[in-house]
């Protein structure tokens, strides 16, 4: 297996570009801040670069990935699975799309600032 890494944030990874790094991955896991430059990371735009069927897994803040253009490529197959933890817009109309229809997806509960009634309705406890 080979690790490449945008940007490089550890020694022994091999530093690539964010075209490169999806047009090459089978999965792609998102770790890093939401700022002004990283918004919309991932977007209608590089997941037209990206190798078919991936998988995306975003862990980090929602507005790194754009939702609409997450379900455009759920749909059309150019994401074969999402995993995700945040979404851009936790009531945007792509956001209740995705999990209504299933999409492929696997959503995560975020427990840090969760209440225990919460957790108990997720089945997590």
């Amino acid at each position: 297996m080979n690790t490449i890494a945008f940007p490089n944030p550890a020694t022994g990874l091999e530093y690539t570009t964010l075209d490169r790094l999806l047009a090459e991955s089978d999965v792609v896991s998102l770790h890093c801040p939401l700022l002004p430059e990283t918004k919309h990371l991932v977007n209608a735009d590089s997941l037209a670069k990206a190798k078919r069927g991936f998988t995306l897994i975003n862990t980090s803040r929602g507005g790194l990935v754009d939702s609409d253009a997450l379900l455009a490529a759920l749909r059309d197959g150019t994401v074969g699975a999402a995993g995700l933890d945040v979404y851009e817009s936790m009531k945007s109309a792509s956001t209740m799309d995705i999990e209504r229809k299933g999409m492929k997806t696997l959503r995560t509960l975020r427990t840090s600032r969760t209440s225990r009634e919460r957790k108990n309705d997720c089945g997590t406890r």
